[in-house]
C-alpha cells in the first residue's frame, strides 16, 4: 500500500504557532528546550525530573495503607513505598 503524507499546514487544523515550530521556526528557538524531533524527544525524556516530593507522597501512602487494615499485605506494600521514598 502506497502511503500519502499531508503536509500540517494543508490541513489548516493547526495554529501557526504550531506550524512555525514544527517547521524548526529560528525565531521560536528561545522558547523552546527542543526541536520536535526524534532526539529532541529523546533530549527532553533523558532531562525531565519529577516535581513530587518523595518524602511526602510516601508518608502519606504509608498512611493511608495502614488504615486499610489487611492483615499481610501491608508488610510488602510498605517495602515498595519506602523503595519508592529511596
Amino acid at each position: 500500500m502506497k502511503a500519502t503524507y499531508i503536509d500540517y499546514k494543508d490541513t489548516k487544523s493547526f495554529s501557526s504557532t504550531v506550524i512555525r515550530y514544527l517547521d524548526q521556526d529560528t525565531q521560536l528557538q528561545p522558547f523552546i528546550s527542543a526541536q520536535p524531533t526524534p532526539e529532541g524527544f529523546k533530549h527532553i525524556l533523558e532531562n525531565r525530573k519529577a516535581p513530587a516530593d518523595r518524602q511526602v507522597l510516601a508518608d502519606i501512602l504509608n498512611e493511608q495503607y495502614a488504615r486499610t487494615n489487611k492483615p499481610g499485605s501491608y508488610s510488602r506494600v510498605h517495602a515498595n513505598i519506602e523503595l519508592l521514598r529511596s
